[in-house]
């Protein structure tokens, strides 16, 4: 089980989310390279998951197979 703490302040994709894909994961999960059809760049694009589905689920961390990928609780 993957425990996440409450933020002091509200989490976004812009301030919170992007730059750790932008650090890890956009250089091949861009809308120019869509390694598994998957297009991390905007949160829209995040929503729409892969080729093989959805990759998060809002508001439940232990179901977004992103969370546990960045949290290598899964490959």
């Amino acid at each position: 089980m993957l425990v996440l703490t409450a933020a002091a302040e509200p989490l976004n994709y812009e301030d919170h989310v992007r730059p750790v894909l932008r650090a890890s994961c956009l250089k091949c999960h861009n809308a120019d390279t869509t390694k598994g059809g998957l297009d991390l760049s905007t949160y829209s694009a995040l929503l729409k998951g892969g080729s093989s589905g959805a990759i998060v689920q809002p508001g439940e961390p232990d179901g977004s197979r992103l969370v546990r990928c960045v949290a290598h609780v899964e490959e």
